[in-house]
């Protein structure tokens, strides 16, 4: 194995520094392993939600190289589906961006599926990332040889078990796989950057606890398997954080400043996939810089702008070859209802080209007016633009005022969901979707930031007041920590404000639109000394609390599940109502560890930590337990990628 080992470091001897620049170091390449072998099993190659057609079709036609459709693959017959635009004739979809990304996996898959059995390579693929797994363990603890060994063992196991009950893998969902595949890369990237802003700040220890409850313990894993956008989202905004921390703590001003470029690189690749989650990124980075910044260094802010602008062309060019305009998006653009005239070919994929028509089977041609579209009152220029865009802000701001004096509505999306008749309408009359605090129990530990930031405000002004003669310290907005900090609110703020006024939602699951916010307020609590302290010296007790939940706690849900009965709503509604609990036991003891941390005695603070540590582990315990019963039971909408999963999921004691 040591062989083994120096012959590929020579193979690759830029390894080393691959991994550290995208995972930081070897713990940060264990997660993002974790987080992949994690989602995997769960992964069912299948359409979710509607809209995937109409984002996969689109896929299709962006590998046969336009931006057009020119054949639908999925769907209704007619390219009827959400998100779909009509622009002179031709449909468009959306999401360029993403798409693009997505290129590669396909590529990848469609060249291993010609030298080997497509289902085969999927469960390959996995059965390597398990082997990878034990041996960055191995590495780790310096126990290489023997996990080494382990992994082989329990890869080739994995491996049979999977060959046994193999089904095939038609071409014809290669290029949905291809985008399940991107946005599992870059959920397990989500996790990466989590653990890599939090050990710059706070330690690896602290660093990985995070990550792992992002990873195992959050909507992240829920929304990997599924090709939406907001796993990207979540990954361009986290991006931004990371360079921008970068650029404030480095000490040579070179790479200061190409660290201040690489920030504002995904505000263009955000705006490519949502124009506007893309201007929120964008406003918040302006925010944080204008607020934390040293000083102005025109040479800084040329190279800056040059790395904007070079990110925002893509975006730029796809719009103008849609509708002529660079500054409409194609959401701007009128909606396809399926009654207008068009030219659709409904084709098959080829085995050996999944980007070729294997028979034309007919035209679709219907008669229908075009419903107008949000940015129709444009007149096709620039001042249209921004008159449209105008509108659309003042029409916002005032449901923003509406919606933030709501309380019911607040309620509703980030403490108890329940039943909400308009909402359950639209989902088959059941309670599907959860609320912030239902989707990530964890995140009740966040009530505890506004107390520690008034706590920290109010020691720094004792100081002062105790020495009189002391200068105020005027570096403490430049601060790395405090831009970071500064950045994640202004982002938070400005997501709740596109989105509020929209929720609670159909469709949503787990507060989807505000997806960036769980990552985020991951960062947000591990930021507050209680939390961090009970992590830093509790980590065994909360680590055995969190297995002890997902292994009892789960068979007690597999139980009430066998023994109840419910319909899928009233099961999620039974997580629900458990990780709200544990949200709230979450929030009680985050506040009183945070107000009483300074005044505790030793006994008492050990007292407090250990009980921190089980609600911690519980919390996040609870929402494994939901991703797991959620992936295997509760929606059996397609067949598993590895088909060893789907065999004893079908055999599960209960239906939902």
């Amino acid at each position: 194995m040591t062989r083994l080992r120096e012959r590929v470091q020579r193979a690759v001897p830029g390894r080393d520094s691959l991994v550290r620049t995208v995972f930081g170091d070897r713990l940060g390449l264990l997660l993002f392993l974790t987080t992949l072998i994690f989602v995997v099993p769960a992964w069912r190659i299948g359409f979710f939600i509607n809209d995937n057609w109409t984002l996969a079709n689109t896929f299709v036609a962006v590998a046969d190289g336009h931006l057009h459709l020119e054949r639908i693959v999925y769907g209704a017959d007619n390219g009827a589906t959400p998100g779909m635009h009509l622009v002179d004739g031709r449909l468009y979809g959306r999401n360029y961006g993403q798409l693009v990304i997505a290129l590669p996996a396909l590529w990848l898959l469609g060249g291993l599926a010609a030298v080997a059995d497509p289902a085969l390579v999927l469960v390959g693929g996995f059965c390597l990332l398990v082997l990878a797994w034990f041996v960055q363990l191995g590495r780790l603890l310096d126990r290489e040889p023997l996990l080494s060994s382990v992994g082989a063992t329990v890869a080739l196991l994995a491996f049979g078990v999977n060959v046994l009950v193999a089904v095939d893998l038609r071409p014809y969902w290669f290029p949905f796989a291809a985008l399940q595949l991107s946005t599992m890369v870059a959920s397990a990237l989500v996790v990466v950057i989590v653990y890599r802003v939090l050990r710059s700040l706070h330690g690896r220890r602290v660093g990985a606890v995070a990550a792992a409850a992002v990873a195992l313990s959050s909507p992240v894993a829920f929304w990997a398997t599924i090709p939406k956008r907001h796993t990207l989202t979540a990954l361009f905004v986290l991006v931004s954080l990371l360079w921008f921390l970068r650029s404030r703590d480095a000490g040579d001003p070179r790479t200061a400043t190409r660290h201040h470029a690489l920030a504002y690189v995904p505000v263009g690749l955000l705006a490519w996939i949502h124009a506007a989650e893309g201007i929120l990124l964008l406003t918040s980075l302006l925010i944080a810089d204008l607020l934390t910044i040293r000083r102005i260094d025109p040479r800084r802010l040329a190279v800056v702008a040059a790395a904007l602008a070079a990110s925002l062309t893509p975006m730029l060019a796809t719009n103008w070859l849609i509708s002529g305009d660079p500054l409409t998006p194609p959401r701007l653009l009128p909606v396809y209802y399926g009654n207008d005239e068009v030219q659709l070919a409904l084709g098959a994929l080829s085995p050996t080209d999944w980007a070729s028509t294997v028979s034309t089977v007919a035209h679709s041609q219907v008669t229908v007016t075009p419903t107008p579209g949000p940015g129709d009152s444009s007149s096709g220029t620039l001042a249209g633009t921004l008159e449209t865009f105008a509108a659309l802000l003042f029409s916002y701001a005032e449901r923003i005022l509406d919606a933030m004096t709501d309380g019911d509505r607040l309620y509703r999306v980030f403490v108890r969901s329940g039943y909400i008749e308009e909402v359950a309408a639209l989902d088959g009359q059941v309670a599907v979707s959860l609320s912030f605090l239902e989707s990530m129990p964890i995140l009740g530990g966040l009530v505890a930031v506004p107390l520690a930031f008034a706590g920290r405000v109010i020691r720094g002004l004792l100081d002062r007041w105790s020495t009189p003669g002391q200068r105020r310290d005027s570096t403490a907005r430049h601060d790395p920590v405090v831009g970071a900090d500064v950045f994640v609110v202004c982002i938070s703020v400005l997501f709740l404000a596109l989105y509020l006024p929209q929720l609670p939602s159909h469709v949503s699951w787990t507060v989807r639109y505000i997806h960036p916010l769980y990552p985020l307020g991951v960062y947000a609590l591990f930021r507050v000394a209680a939390v961090r302290e009970t992590v830093d010296r509790e980590w065994r007790l909360l680590g055995w609390s969190y297995a002890g939940t997902v292994l009892v706690g789960g068979q007690a849900f597999v139980l009430a599940l066998a023994t109840l009965e419910p319909t899928v709503g009233e099961a999620v509604q039974l997580h629900a109502l458990v990780s709200a609990v544990i949200g709230g036991a979450t929030a009680a003891w985050a506040v009183a560890y945070t107000a009483g941390r300074g005044h505790l005695s030793a006994v008492n603070r050990d007292r407090s930590r250990r009980t921190g540590a089980v609600v911690l582990g519980v919390a996040c315990g609870v929402t494994t337990t939901l991703l797991v019963l959620w992936a295997v039971a509760y929606f059996p909408h397609s067949p598993f990628a590895l088909p060893a999963v789907g065999e004893p999921a079908s055999r599960l004691p209960f239906s939902v």
